[in-house]
């Protein structure tokens, strides 16, 4: 299974692919969550937030148009 990991840099929220964990159980992930962050790959803002579904191409103008529907 694939887990979605969102990072806080300065207060603006980030989901980047080279962020998500692989692992068989949310335990596991959460356990690399925590090594991630003793080793230094992860910061303290970082955490789980869903398992990875599939993912989907889309656009830069279809993701403007998102990010203005939800946030103006």
């Amino acid at each position: 299974m694939t887990f979605a990991v969102e990072r806080t840099i300065d207060g603006i929220r980030f989901l980047k692919d080279e962020d998500y964990i692989e692992a068989e159980s949310r335990d596991e992930a959460d356990l690399k969550l925590m090594i991630g962050i003793l080793s230094g790959r992860f910061n303290l803002t970082c955490k789980i937030i869903g398992q990875i579904i599939g993912e989907i191409e889309i656009s830069t103008d279809e993701m403007l148009d998102i990010i203005i529907k939800n946030y103006v």
